[in-house]
């Protein structure tokens, strides 16, 4: 399971140190890592003392030092063990960290517990490389649309799942359809239908804003975030970025005019591995692409249709991929258009592979499609009749997932031709008109929601699946794409005016 730096712990290491390996620039695949992480167990039955609450942890030394480590691109965690009951822990599992007396060592601090004591914990050390535009990937504002997420979702049993809390709107508020994100302390932050961005706190049990702040935007969508803590607000006209988004009082450090913009999709924002400048890209529903800076300067605008512009960004962040009307556009970060090819009618955002193939789901068939440059080439075509809705995600090993009405399928690439692997079609009886796009767990295991708070949970075996749950939570409303939380939880909302944790 080491696909594209994703890693087992070593047999043996020293009793008080967790190490991280890091795969040098020269290995396979090294460009297209989203992330690597290791997992270390750690249980009063292996002899390990039992931790109490603001217990100073075992120290982390990161020996490699191929990539350039800094805060932004490191998350460590601690979660409870299963057998712990999360709702008796305030919030949850989680780990904060300072630099040591060196450069190359991290001091791990545990979070204020509510508890005495906990017996069963495990550390997750996860280090993104610095291309990486986020700490982790969440919602349709991965650049590559990918879906990946970097977090273990929630345990498969029990069958449902317990409900960790359900916080409903207050009066005056409505929530839309745009997927929750979810930051590196654990927050949760959403846009709200009347213009107002919101930031949630996971108490286990229940949860309570921390913030909210009115926008004065129209169609507001789901923020961005990027390092540092600012996150990247886009609405009608107009693109903010907001700082100091894990305290009680956030402010805008910026704003950008973005005049004509209508109906706007979630931005993509890519960190530069050398200058660590970002770009913040957006497109809508009236077909114009902007590029923004890091401080806000517009650096260019294009309309090439007037019609939905829908991006994604390839793995190195140097070719901007566009779905609008019938065709695919390759867009260079100057805003030059590298080529066009037309792929049938209606697409969802395309999505990019860590093989560097566009996957575009149009006109009832999937395309794959290779970026030559100046060039593209039609690699296949597969004739699936289903209606394209939603993106496509794509897991670590390469496998491809579509959702149409209430039908989730599985397709491999075989270089040549795609292949339909399984078919998972939802029990016409939780009616579901529409699937939200897969959202995918750190160990693979499918996510994705539906009408009625459907919450379905699905771990794919290759030539066939497993459902592990499938139920509805409320009774009425359609739902956002899940977020997983470093918590392992399943975050969703919608516009039943609900916040989910599963």
């Amino acid at each position: 399971m080491s696909n594209y730096g994703l890693y087992y712990q070593p047999v043996s290491y020293p009793e008080d140190f967790i190490t991280l390996p890091f795969v040098p620039p020269s290995a396979p695949y090294y460009d297209v890592q989203n992330f690597k992480c290791e997992r270390r167990t750690l249980t009063a039955s292996g002899g390990v003392p039992v931790m109490t609450a603001g217990q100073t942890l075992q120290k982390t030394v990161f020996e490699f030092l191929d990539i350039n480590l800094t805060l932004s691109n490191i998350l460590i965690t601690l979660h409870l063990d299963d057998a712990v009951n999360y709702d008796n822990v305030a919030p949850f599992g989680m780990v904060c960290w300072d630099y040591g007396t060196t450069v190359n060592r991290i001091s791990i601090t545990t979070y204020n517990f509510g508890v005495a004591n906990i017996t069963n914990w495990a550390i997750d050390v996860i280090a993104f490389p610095l291309s990486q535009p986020t700490i982790w990937p969440y919602g349709d504002s991965v650049p590559q649309n990918t879906r990946q997420s970097a977090i273990f979702g929630t345990p498969l049993l029990p069958n449902p799942p317990l409900v960790k809390f359900d916080y409903l709107a207050p009066v005056g508020q409505s929530f839309n359809e745009n997927p929750i994100t979810v930051g590196e302390t654990g927050l949760l932050y959403f846009a709200e239908d009347n213009g107002a961005l919101i930031c949630l706190t996971d108490n286990g049990a229940t949860a309570t804003p921390l913030w909210t702040q009115q926008t004065g935007y129209t169609n507001l969508v789901s923020p961005t975030l990027g390092r540092d803590n600012t996150m990247f607000a886009v609405g009608t006209n107009e693109i903010r970025a907001v700082q100091d988004i894990n305290t009680a009082t956030p402010s805008t450090l910026w704003t950008a005019n973005l005049t004509p913009l209508t109906f706007p999709l979630p931005p993509l924002v890519f960190y530069n591995a050398l200058s660590g400048e970002a770009t913040i890209y957006v497109s809508g529903l009236n077909g114009y692409i902007y590029a923004v800076s890091g401080d806000g300067v517009v650096l260019w605008s294009k309309l090439l249709v007037a019609t939905v512009a829908k991006l994604a960004l390839n793995a190195t962040g140097t070719v901007l991929y566009a779905t609008i009307g019938n065709t695919l556009y390759a867009i260079s970060t100057t805003g030059v258009v590298l080529w066009s090819r037309v792929v049938g009618n209606g697409m969802p955002p395309p999505s990019v592979g860590a093989n560097g193939i566009i996957y575009v789901f149009s006109g009832s068939n999937l395309y794959a499609v290779q970026d030559n440059g100046t060039t593209s080439t039609l690699k296949w075509v597969l004739v699936l009749g289903l209606i394209p809705q939603r993106s496509i995600s794509i897991g670590s090993n390469g496998r491809l997932y579509l959702v149409s009405n209430n039908q989730i399928t599985a397709v491999v690439d075989n270089g040549a031709s795609g292949t339909i692997k399984w078919l998972y079609a939802i029990n016409p009886a939780l009616a579901p008109s529409a699937l939200t796009p897969i959202t995918i767990g750190l160990d693979g295991t499918l996510y994705t929601t539906g009408d009625y708070a459907l919450a379905v949970c699905v771990t794919d075996n290759d030539t066939t699946f497993v459902v592990n749950w499938a139920f509805q939570v409320l009774a009425g409303g359609f739902s956002s794409p899940c977020s997983i939380g470093l918590n392992k939880r399943i975050y969703f909302g919608g516009d039943h005016g609900h916040i989910i944790a599963l």
